[in-house]
């Protein structure tokens, strides 16, 4: 792991006791804090995070981060599940999927289907009810999540995207890859103790070798993240 930039561990991302919720608020300004300085420092930013393989905490991440970004600095922020493969952020934020993709098609931009967090000055997009399926690289969805995260660039002053794993690699998700190549930055979330090194070793070659800026790896201590 000495080739890989640790952003932070965190402790546990399934707080049950007031204390347990103070440690991870103070995990996560750790965290935001080391992103601060290789984020833009003016405009927009766009963090996406990813982890090698499925169930190593990335939802839990993205939710923590936007949330934390939003109650720090009097900025806009809105946090985006790209993961139409395995939808889980509007469980995070107990939201309702309430478009599907046919409704997209139908509206000027998505945003209009952006949902409030409950948490001022932070907005949530879940993922649509149904996943688009394509083959290829260049396929309608990655491309409809490259307009999504321009359109959110536009309107917000810090965007969060969660999306699918890395590995294994499947035809019927939407591409990490290609939105890390989109935003300023990449967040890889990797499970401490079941995460094989040489998964994460090539996750982040895939990524760099495709021309995204992998900013760090996040040890989740947790031993069963579920998203």
């Amino acid at each position: 792991m000495n080739n890989y930039k640790v952003v932070k561990d965190i402790m546990d991302l399934s707080p049950t006791t007031e204390i347990e919720m103070i440690e991870q608020l103070a995990e996560m300004k750790r965290i935001y804090s080391a992103l601060e300085s290789l984020l833009p420092e003016s405009g927009p930013a766009c963090l996406v995070v990813s982890s090698a393989s499925p169930g190593e905490g990335k939802t839990l991440l993205v939710g923590g981060l936007a949330s934390f970004s939003a109650r720090l600095k009097d900025q806009r922020v809105i946090a985006i599940d790209l993961n139409w493969h395995m939808p889980a952020l509007h469980r995070f934020f107990g939201l309702d999927q309430s478009f599907d993709f046919n409704d997209m098609k139908a509206v000027p931009s998505v945003l209009e289907f952006v949902q409030p967090s409950g948490i001022d000055h932070l907005d949530i997009l879940t993922a649509p009810k149904f996943e688009q399926k394509d083959a290829k690289g260049n396929s309608p969805g990655n491309l409809t999540g490259i307009n999504i995260m321009k359109h959110a660039r536009k309107a917000y002053d810090m965007v969060v995207v969660d999306t699918s794993p890395i590995l294994p690699i499947n035809r019927s998700m939407m591409d990490p890859v290609i939105f890390s190549k989109a935003a300023d930055g990449t967040l890889l979330m990797v499970l401490n103790y079941v995460t094989p090194k040489h998964q994460v070793k090539r996750a982040h070659m895939i990524l760099e070798t495709s021309g995204g800026r992998v900013l760090g790896v996040v040890v989740n201590q947790w031993k069963n993240p579920m998203l």
